[in-house]
């Protein structure tokens, strides 16, 4: 009876679970720093909004309420304004339930914005600098480290297997 030649490669548990884990790997070593990046340059963007920004009235076009589940609800507000020496800007924004109530009624809300990049803004009393895109990137990152270290972790445990087999041979 011949012995059967084990290699590396031949030591596979799972192909198609550990192909899908690479994959995920790799968009995550490369999308995770990415959408952090993106994340702190929009925490920056509405730092300096804070700093540098002019608040005008604008008009409400439109409310409107999401209902997210679980009785959370997020409220969201259409309104132009009018940078100074800009044409008319149109966003939507995401708002405190007493500010929705409040435009809702009056039709008004106050926008900052930046007046070097008046599509920089945000509606409401103050300015809340979104913190969520880099929490997301650092997760994806993280979690792809992970999966990087189990398979450093099995390719090392492969490798005493294989070395102990063949010092078994000899």
């Amino acid at each position: 009876m011949e012995p059967i030649e084990v290699t590396k490669d031949s030591i596979r548990t799972r192909p198609k679970l550990v192909k899908k884990m690479r994959v995920i790997m790799f968009l995550g070593l490369i999308g995770g720093p990415i959408v952090f990046a993106m994340g702190v340059y929009q925490f920056l963007e509405m730092k300096s909004l804070t700093t540098k920004g002019t608040r005008v009235a604008a008009e409400v076009q439109d409310v409107s309420i999401l209902n997210t589940g679980k009785g959370r609800r997020v409220y969201k507000v259409v309104a132009d304004y009018h940078p100074e020496g800009y044409p008319i800007h149109r966003k939507e924004f995401v708002v405190r339930q007493e500010e929705y109530d409040a435009a809702q009624t009056s039709r008004k809300i106050s926008v900052t914005f930046l007046p070097s990049k008046p599509s920089v803004s945000s509606a409401g009393d103050d300015v809340r600098p979104d913190t969520e895109p880099m929490a997301i990137g650092a997760g994806v990152f993280i979690v792809a480290l992970l999966i990087m270290l189990y398979f450093r972790k099995r390719d090392k445990e492969i490798d005493k297997t294989m070395c102990g087999e063949a010092q078994q041979q000899n």
